[in-house]
């Protein structure tokens, strides 16, 4: 894809997304920084500018900043809990993070930001449950730095686009989907009922398409859009996916949704043990709650049709996940 653009800086630039989007900008020719904090900081590629710090340090971000053209905004926490973690730091860094770069981009007179949020700001869940009260820390934290990103759009000639991410998978991430599919792996998930719920997810690959879009097409600056590859999942339809792709029969017979909700139960009393065990009720309800959206402005306005759906992303999640198990 030929970007208009030359000189870019990525914060959050060595998480998952970030990695990805990175490899693609330097493939595309672009001159990469990258914003990161000292443990996290990539090894072997001298194309890449790196800048050490916090994205909450106005120091290091206005640093990151110069001579760049286009910024795209993916640090934050994503309510992974790490020992010492606290709700404020999560707050100071999705929220706080944010205003700090907001101000940074517009002193540098950066041409375009492109703000990676989450459909979490919208709930947990699409089946009539949602609203402010269900929000999460970090759905809360995210519809924070949302506003304030509304607030650029309308204060400052700082040219913005948001994108709202559904839950992105691909090999390298060990968020839920993957989760499910070693659980799956290892015969501890039993076949599921025949679910009717709706899940939107969507592959890695495709959110980086999307992002250089975001940051190129005229149509994108001031809008918010929601990403998703397009497909509406049961949980039934996701576990089976996971199934087939590991090679393993899906049986005949199915767990009745009452044993799956006692089994959650058991499931949430183990875990006071601190035992590792992969099936609760919040497992569940990824499984059997519907959070499903859609956005055809995605195709309408950035001519963006979305790739890789499960079928086709799993074998390279199913290949990644043997090698990681297996040394």
């Amino acid at each position: 894809m030929t970007l208009p653009y030359s000189r870019v800086l990525v914060t959050g630039g060595t998480g998952f997304i970030g990695r990805h989007l990175v490899v693609e900008l330097r493939r595309a020719g672009c001159a990469v920084t990258v914003l990161c904090r000292s443990e996290s900081a990539p090894k072997g590629d001298p194309s890449v500018v790196t800048v050490l710090g916090d994205v909450r340090d106005p120091t290091a971000v206005a640093r990151a900043m110069r001579d760049v053209e286009v910024v795209f905004h993916l640090a934050a926490w994503n309510g992974a809990r790490r020992p010492g973690d606290t709700v404020d730091d999560l707050m100071q860094t999705n929220v706080d993070g944010t205003r700090q770069v907001l101000c940074a981009a517009r002193a540098a007179e950066v041409k375009r930001l492109v703000h990676f949020s989450s459909v979490k700001v919208l709930g947990e869940t699409t089946d009539g449950a949602a609203g402010p009260a269900s929000l999460s820390s970090y759905g809360k934290s995210k519809r924070e730095a949302e506003q304030l990103v509304g607030d650029a759009k309308a204060l400052s000639p700082l040219v913005v686009c948001c994108l709202r991410l559904s839950p992105v998978w691909g090999p390298g991430h060990r968020g839920n989907l993957y989760r499910l599919l070693a659980a799956i792996d290892r015969g501890r998930v039993p076949p599921l009922p025949a679910l009717r719920n709706k899940r939107s997810l969507v592959h890695v690959d495709d959110v980086v398409q999307v992002a250089l879009r975001a940051a190129s097409h005229p149509a994108a600056p001031g809008k918010t859009y929601t990403v998703t590859d397009g497909h509406a999942y049961s949980g039934t339809e996701i576990y089976e996916s996971l199934a087939s792709a590991l090679g393993r029969r899906i049986p005949a017979w199915r767990v009745p949704l009452w044993a799956l909700r006692a089994g959650a139960r058991l499931g949430d009393l183990i875990a006071v043990t601190r035992y590792a065990w992969p099936f609760d009720s919040e497992a569940l309800q990824k499984l059997v709650a519907s959070a499903y959206y859609e956005d055809p402005r995605l195709e309408g306005e950035l001519g963006f049709k979305p790739a890789i759906g499960l079928k086709r992303g799993l074998p390279s999640f199913v290949a990644w996940h043997r090698r990681e198990s297996h040394g």
